[in-house]
């Protein structure tokens, strides 16, 4: 059974890639992952979207994980000086 979740389809409870659901925006992060030399970048098309945080009503985080996962790191994201991921 298939159903649509933002944009993408989930199919068999499986969950859509987050370059499937936000393509401009995993671009986007790969992009400035590259520009830092992060060897994740390559890894941003692959990772599964889980839909959004919902640790609080004005959460804006996006999901890669499933919600309550150990371990998270964060890289904070720039261009030209500004912080924008």
């Amino acid at each position: 059974m298939a159903c649509h979740m933002y944009g993408a389809v989930v199919t068999d409870g499986l969950y859509p890639q987050l370059a499937d659901a936000f393509p401009a925006l995993a671009s986007e992060i790969a992009e400035l992952l590259r520009a830092d030399g992060e060897p994740l970048a390559e890894a941003v098309a692959d990772l599964p979207y889980y839909g959004p945080c919902t640790c609080t009503a004005t959460c804006i985080n996006l999901l890669t994980a499933p919600h309550g996962s150990s371990g998270s790191s964060m890289i904070q994201l720039e261009r030209d000086g500004m912080d924008v991921i």
